[in-house]
């Protein structure tokens, strides 16, 4: 037919046999004719489109709209087409989205739990991270689901009962930073986009494997030290591969340890596929090995062929004919070896040998009935949406709060990469301020016998000091003093360690971040410094003291005032030594040198742990670009650090890990390299204590 051109006021149908729309006879359209012998999935009746209005048949209309001013629904045909055509009021129908650049979708289909695109960036966009607590029915095919925070006032209505546009939600922030959270969400700071269309993340949504905003990925790679990892195996051919242990040329390799084997892949029964242009050819080594360090498709492989120690093969469900929802429309459907359905696709533009037009299904299915590639498969990401790529998995760690993926051997190393500690504090590695029963009774014994007893040592002292008659005897009386102060005041570190310790208990090392850079941790790292150093130089001045009464044996020494003086000079050599020695690392002056790192509070999922200078300049130079100098002090780094983040609350905590923090017991840092900033300052006081204890020994010997 050539078309019809006169005007409709009765019902008519579309020629088209298999798209019948009727249009009711209160809508007149102009025809538009089509040339004869076209074809198409989709030809309309009237040139604006209204027999796609008000459809009897539900099944086809896809979403309700005022059209004209009255309330209407639109066929289903209408969503995101081709052609530049207006039919609801507000354009409803044309809210589309270029999610990647091979899928455009409808603005309500993101977000829904169906993955529309074949990648699932649909379902895995940063804004579907943020939802709203409460539900509401979605316009478009009228799903009531929760939506994200972001479509909340953004001037378009996307609830039937338009309460997204409603003044009714929860906001935080100011001027830029300004968002819609969920209700009785506590407000905080936001990480600020260095570059991109987005001006900030929340820290929820930080460092999680989404490029949220400009380069945040390798700003949290910079933070975190991840571990490169090879997620793919070598392919000599689309189904000949190979694991890296048996790849040519490392031959002398395996005649030292273990030969390599070849095999055929075939985890389910139906792995014999019928159309299918082969089967996977795996070279794998004889014995089995562990696989703790193997990734993507390596994991797999290994494990699903039994060569792995204590690791079980990912692969649990096998693709069915309706396997990856809305992924593959150019399947290929077809009989697997159990006799049931399964499908097969050719390899597309962007695999390895497409120019051999192999057909194959070797996809891993997740739960959510999504499909990823192999390679995606236990790689420390969560490629599904519903983490299911990685839940049988044995290489890795998940951290409890971000639930982030961390490589297995990172777990239990001493550094932290869960922003909730919770890779060095758990079940297989813990730690408290005192380690063992032992040591925490000996703390609490010596610590109380050391208190008491030198507090009467000081007391008798002080009472009998009048008495002295000689010199030497007021020397020797005044050391003896500060000698037992000094020990009283180890005694007195070693009380408070000791309850610091049964204070925290097991729960220190979740806490220890805050131990670290407390007030009281620097106080008692004084306290223990000034306690040593005035013992270990009054112990000095005696043995003086000691030398000089012998060699001045039989000349009368009355206490006089040159004998007082000398006794004060002593005092204040003393005191002064082992305050200044105790006190400057805490100088402000000095932080240059003695603070070891600083703390953001557990919070803040990007400086997570207690990053040092070091780690800083790394993170700077992602954030900012190259940066002149290597050298960055602790002022520059807080400027540039505050930088980073917005400041509506002032709640970027920042606390110094003092010279004491280096450790839970808060005691002197005395072991530490040449690149340590401290270690002038430590070797230093090394010297002078060991020439001390030098002068000491002889001083005794020579004495006796």
């Amino acid at each position: 037919s050539s078309g019809i051109n006169a005007e409709s006021q009765s019902v008519l149908f579309s020629f088209l046999y298999d798209r019948m729309v009727p249009i009711l006879a209160s809508v007149s359209c102009i025809a538009i004719t089509y040339p004869i012998g076209i074809g198409s999935d989709f030809l309309p009746y009237c040139a604006d489109y209204m027999e796609q209005t008000n459809c009897t048949d539900n099944t086809r209309s896809a979403m309700t709209c005022d059209v004209g001013g009255y309330p209407s629904t639109v066929s289903r045909f209408m969503v995101c087409h081709e052609q530049d055509i207006q039919i609801c009021d507000d354009n409803l129908e044309n809210t589309c989205l270029d999610i990647s650049v091979s899928c455009t979708i409808h603005k309500h289909q993101m977000c829904d739990g169906k993955p529309d695109c074949e990648d699932g960036s649909d379902e895995n966009d940063a804004i579907c991270k943020v939802v709203t607590t409460e539900t509401c029915e979605r316009r478009l095919d009228g799903d009531v689901l929760h939506i994200p925070l972001s479509w909340i006032k953004d001037g378009f209505v996307d609830c039937k009962n338009g309460k997204d546009e409603e003044d009714v939600w929860m906001t935080c922030g100011f001027g830029n930073t300004r968002r819609y959270v969920t209700q009785n969400a506590s407000c905080e700071e936001v990480y600020l986009c260095p570059e991109g269309g987005r001006k900030f993340v929340e820290f929820s949504a930080m460092c999680d494997g989404t490029e949220t905003c400009g380069n945040e990925n390798n700003v949290c790679q910079a933070s975190f030290e991840t571990i490169d990892t090879s997620t793919t195996v070598h392919s000599y051919s689309a189904f000949r591969k190979v694991i890296s242990y048996c790849v040519d040329g490392l031959s002398s390799m395996q005649r030292l340890s273990n030969p390599c084997i070849h095999g055929t892949f075939q985890h389910f029964s139906q792995d014999i596929i019928f159309g299918a242009n082969g089967t996977i050819q795996l070279s794998l080594p004889v014995d089995r090995v562990d696989c703790t360090h193997m990734y993507g498709e390596q994991y797999l492989f290994m494990t699903c062929s039994g060569m792995c120690k204590e690791s079980s093969c990912p692969l649990t469900t096998a693709l069915k004919y309706d396997s990856c929802h809305g992924q593959f429309p150019d399947r290929v459907y077809t009989l697997s070896g159990d006799d049931s359905i399964t499908f097969l696709t050719k390899a597309g533009d962007h695999e390895k040998f497409v120019h051999l037009k192999r057909y194959h299904n070797n996809y891993f299915s997740c739960h959510n009935n999504y499909c990823i590639e192999y390679s995606k498969v236990c790689n420390l990401v969560d490629d599904c949406g519903d983490g299911s790529d990685e839940k049988d998995c044995n290489n890795h760690f998940q951290c409890s709060a971000s639930r982030r993926y961390i490589p297995r051997v990172k777990k239990c190393d001493g550094i932290t990469d869960c922003s909730d500690l919770t890779d060095e504090c758990n079940d297989m590695c813990s730690k408290e301020i005192i380690s063992g029963t032992l040591l925490e009774v000996f703390s609490w014994v010596i610590g109380l016998f050391a208190v008491l007893l030198n507090v009467l040592v000081v007391y008798n002292s002080i009472i009998t000091l009048t008495k002295c008659r000689t010199s030497v005897a007021l020397v020797n009386k005044v050391l003896v003093t500060f000698i037992s102060i000094g020990d009283l005041l180890l005694g007195l570190y070693l009380l408070l360690i000791a309850v610091a310790d049964t204070w925290h208990g097991a729960d220190y090392c979740m806490s220890q971040n805050e131990w670290l850079t407390s007030d009281m941790c620097s106080i008692l790292g004084v306290i223990s410094t000034i306690g040593s150093q005035t013992s270990l130089f009054a112990m000095t001045c005696l043995s003086i003291s000691r030398l000089y009464g012998i060699s001045s044996a039989g000349i009368p020494n009355i206490v006089d005032k040159k004998t007082v003086l000398y006794v004060f000079s002593t005092i204040l050599f003393i005191v002064l030594g082992s305050v200044c020695i105790a006190v400057c690392p805490l100088l402000p002056k000095f932080e240059d040198f003695f603070v070891n790192g600083i703390s953001y509070g557990p919070n803040n999922t990007l400086f997570i742990g207690l990053p040092n200078k070091e780690k800083h300049y790394s993170i700077f130079g992602q954030y900012y670009g190259r940066l002149k100098s290597t050298e960055i002090d602790w002022n520059t780094i807080n400027v540039m650090t505050a930088a980073m983040f917005s400041h509506d609350y002032n709640k970027i905590p920042r606390k110094q890990v003092h010279f004491y923090g280096n450790d839970g017991v808060c005691l002197f840092k005395y072991f530490v390299d040449s690149s340590d900033p401290q270690h002038l300052f430590v070797w230093i006081n090394l010297a002078i204590n060991f020439l001390c204890f030098v002068f000491i020994t002889f001083s005794y010997i020579f004495i006796q």
